[in-house]
């Protein structure tokens, strides 16, 4: 008997919850309907704290919730009212407008599989077939855009390929062009510094030989000059000795000129000794002419320079 009462008085109080929680849902439905949607949100989320098996508040928060555009939240409620919908009818809408979240959220493939869920549960709404349409379609043009953006992205990588591969054997051609220019030029200081070392070592050569050239023509001038005051003084002493042998024959002191010598070109080192020389052989005439006794006249002498 007690335990009869027990469930009777549970189930009164369930039926308490339950009878509160559809009046909250019903005063949602009134500002959901007046397009307060933050009011209704409130009144629907009260509903569902005080049971969550109720169908109606899952779905009906979850509508709330997507007019605030909070689609990720609201697609957690709606996936929330398929798992506990009890009829087709339920599960329908419930995947319908989940659908709805993914279409927005540009998820065209669920939203395509959760628009197919819902024609399976109710094959005969026209809303659902079309937004299901409609998401294929678009689909098929983002696949399609895609696909051109790949081939215009292949393309754009193949032709900075080719301008990176071009700009590469620019370089390549640059880099042995490069060499050649400075191998060229290379060849050229190369030749250059040969010129000049062959110029210098020609310089030094022609010196040396104008040097030896100089030496050689000095000695042949000094040999000339030397065997030149040679046989002059030779012919000197000639006539000194002649002089004084024609003294010895003429012992009276008889004055006799004697001949002139032609004129030669003396350097002034030769004009030296030679009047050296004169005046020495005339102090020995002198002497010897007083040591005689004999007077007479003077022999000029004709100096040479």
């Amino acid at each position: 008997m007690k335990k009869l009462l027990i469930i009777v008085l549970i189930f009164q109080i369930f039926l308490g919850f339950a009878q509160n929680a559809v009046s909250l849902i019903d005063a949602g439905n009134s500002t959901y309907e007046a397009k307060k949607y933050n009011v209704a949100e409130d009144n629907y989320r009260l509903s569902v704290a005080k049971t969550d098996t109720l169908v109606a508040g899952q779905y009906d928060l979850a509508n709330a919730i997507y007019k605030q555009k909070r689609l990720n939240e609201a697609g957690a409620f709606y996936q929330k009212a398929v798992k506990i919908a009890k009829t087709k009818a339920e599960k329908a809408k419930a995947y319908h407008n989940l659908g709805n979240v993914y279409f927005q959220k540009q998820k065209l493939e669920e939203a395509i599989e959760a628009y197919k869920n819902s024609l399976r549960n109710n094959p005969t709404d026209e809303e659902t077939r079309y937004n299901l349409a409609l998401a294929k379609e678009l689909l098929k043009k983002q696949q399609k855009n895609n696909k051109n953006k790949d081939k215009k992205d292949n393309k754009k990588d193949d032709k900075q390929d080719k301008k990176d591969k071009e700009k590469d054997d620019k370089k390549k051609d640059d880099d042995k062009d490069k060499k050649k220019d400075d191998k060229k030029d290379g060849d050229k200081d190369k030749k250059k510094d040969d010129k000049k070392d062959g110029d210098k070592d020609k310089k030094k050569d022609d010196k040396k030989d104008g040097d030896k050239d100089k030496k050689k023509d000095k000695k042949k001038d000094d040999k000339k000059d030397g065997d030149k005051d040679k046989k002059k003084d030779d012919k000197k002493d000639g006539d000194k000795d002649n002089g004084a042998k024609k003294d010895k024959k003429n012992p009276n002191g008889d004055s006799q000129k004697q001949p002139k010598a032609q004129r030669a070109k003396l350097s002034p080192k030769q004009a030296k000794r030679i009047l050296a020389a004169m005046q020495s052989e005339e102090d020995k005439t002198q002497k010897k002419v007083k040591a005689q006794q004999v007077q007479g006249v003077r022999v000029q002498t004709e100096k040479d320079w």
